[in-house]
C-alpha cells in the first residue's frame, strides 16, 4: 500500500482557489512560532477549508510518518516501513481515507469519494449517495459505472443502463456484470430485466389491441396487466409475421429469468414465454437442452417452480439430464435438473443427481446450488465425502470432513 503521489493529486485539485503569497507565509511562520507539528497541523486545515482534499490526504500522510519519526516526504511502500511501526502507519492511511471519502463524499464527487473509501470497503454510504443523486445526461455514465460496473447498488445500475440506453445494450451487458456476483445479486438483475421487458410487451400489445379491437374498451384495456388476458383468443395479433417486441429481447430476457426464484418474477416470465410460444416460425429462435424448444421448455421450467405440474417437470428434465449424459459433455441440463429439484425441496435426489453428473472442476453455469449446499440441506455430507474419496479429490474429501464436524 503506497500514498498517491502529491503533484497528482495537487493537479485533480485545480479546480479550486489559488494559494497567494500569504498563505505560504503563514505556514512558515506556524513552523518558527511551533514546530513541524504546528505546521502540519495548519497545512491541513487550511486545505479543509480550501476544500483541497487530495492534496489533505497527502498532509495527513506527512503528519502520521512525522510523528512516527519517519521522514515526512518518504512515500515508500508499507512494505518498506519498519516493522515497529507499520500497523500504526496503516491505521494513519485508513483513517486519511475515510476523512478525505466523506468530504468528497458530502460534496457529491462520487467518483472521489469511492477512491478513498474503497480500501474501506464502505460501500453502502456511497450507494445512499447514488440513491439521493438527481440522474443528468452528465452524470449517468459516473452513475452506471459506481452503482453496476463498482457493484455499489447493482439493482439500481441495471435501472439506469435500461432507462437510459434500452434493453439492448442492457441484455448485451447482462452476462458480463452478472458475471461472479453472488446468488442473489444475480437474481436481482434478472428480476429487473423481466419487469421491464414484461412492461413494455404489455404496454406495446395493450395499444394494439386498443387499436384494433373494437369489442376492446380503452378502458378495459388499459386496466388489464396480464399479457395473457390480452392475448386471449386474438392469435390476429401475430398474423403477417406481426410481433410487439424485438424477438431476440424477448429470447434472452427468457434465457435470464432462469436466474430468479422470485414468484412474482416466474408468473411475469411465464407470460412472456405464453406470448413467445405464439410467435411465428421465424421468431422461434434455436436454443440448447434442455430448452431445446425455448418458450414451451421455459415455461414448462417456471410453471415447476411455482408448484404447478411439477411432476411431468421433473421427468422432463431428468430424461433431458440423461439424454445429455450419454451422448455430450454439457452439464446445462444436469445443473437444470438439480436446480428445480433443490428449489422442489428435495435435495437428497438434487444431491444424488449432483454427484453423479456434475463431474468435480467441470465448467459451471453457476445455476445449481452448490454441492456443499446441497449437503447441508440433505443433512450430511457423508455421500460428499464418499464422491471425494472415488475420485481421488484428497482436498474434497478433507472439507467435507471439516464441514460434517461442526
Amino acid at each position: 500500500m503506497s500514498s498517491m503521489d502529491s503533484t497528482t493529486a495537487a493537479n485533480r485539485d485545480d479546480d479550486r482557489p489559488q494559494l497567494g503569497d500569504d498563505d505560504f507565509d503563514r505556514l512558515e511562520q506556524m513552523l518558527v512560532s511551533g514546530g513541524p507539528a504546528s505546521l502540519l497541523d495548519a497545512l491541513s486545515s487550511h486545505l479543509i477549508s480550501a476544500g483541497r482534499y487530495h492534496e489533505l490526504f497527502e498532509a495527513r500522510l506527512m503528519a502520521a510518518r512525522h510523528a512516527l519519526g519517519l521522514p515526512a516526504q518518504d512515500r515508500t511502500s508499507l512494505d518498506d516501513v519498519p516493522s515497529g511501526v507499520r500497523e500504526q502507519l496503516e491505521e494513519s492511511y485508513f483513517l486519511a481515507c475515510r476523512e478525505v471519502g466523506a468530504a468528497f463524499l458530502r460534496e457529491g464527487r462520487l467518483r472521489e469519494a469511492w477512491m478513498y473509501l474503497q480500501p474501506l470497503g464502505e460501500k453502502q454510504a456511497i450507494a445512499d449517495k447514488i440513491a439521493q443523486t438527481k440522474v443528468t445526461p452528465d452524470n449517468v455514465e459516473l452513475l452506471i459505472e459506481l452503482a453496476l460496473h463498482e457493484g455499489l447498488s447493482p439493482k439500481l445500475g441495471y435501472e439506469l443502463v435500461l432507462a437510459h440506453y434500452g434493453t439492448c445494450s442492457a441484455i448485451t451487458m447482462f452476462d458480463s456484470v452478472a458475471q461472479g456476483r453472488s446468488l442473489a445479486e444475480r437474481d436481482e438483475l434478472a428480476r429487473t430485466l423481466v419487469r421491464h421487458l414484461h412492461r413494455e410487451l404489455l404496454q406495446n400489445l395493450a395499444a394494439d389491441v386498443a387499436r384494433r379491437d373494437p369489442s376492446a374498451t380503452p378502458d378495459e384495456v388499459a386496466a388489464t396487466t396480464s399479457i395473457s388476458a390480452l392475448l386471449g383468443n386474438r392469435d390476429w395479433l401475430f398474423a403477417d409475421l406481426n410481433y410487439h417486441v424485438d424477438a431476440s429481447h424477448l429470447a434472452a430476457t427468457v434465457r435470464i429469468s432462469r436466474l430468479t426464484t422470485d414468484p412474482t418474477t416466474l408468473r411475469l416470465a411465464c407470460e412472456l414465454c405464453e406470448y413467445g410460444r405464439r410467435l411465428a416460425p421465424p421468431y422461434q429462435f434455436a436454443s440448447e437442452p434442455p430448452f431445446g424448444d425455448l418458450y414451451v421448455d421455459s415455461l414448462r421450467y417456471f410453471r415447476a417452480l411455482l408448484g404447478e405440474e411439477v411432476d411431468s417437470a421433473v421427468e422432463f428434465f431428468a430424461q433431458q439430464t440423461r439424454t445429455a449424459a450419454e451422448g455430450t459433455t454439457r452439464t446445462a441440463p444436469a445443473e437444470v435438473y438439480v436446480a428445480l429439484l433443490a428449489s422442489l425441496g428435495r435435495a437428497e435426489e438434487a444431491l444424488t443427481v449432483a454427484l453423479e453428473m456434475l463431474p468435480s472442476g467441470m465448467p459451471s453455469t453457476g445455476l445449481a446450488p452448490r454441492i456443499w449446499e446441497l449437503a447441508a440441506a440433505a443433512g450430511g455430507f457423508a455421500r460428499v465425502r464418499a464422491a471425494c474419496r472415488a475420485r481421488g479429490d484428497l482436498l474434497g474429501y478433507a472439507a467435507a470432513m471439516l464441514a460434517d464436524s461442526v
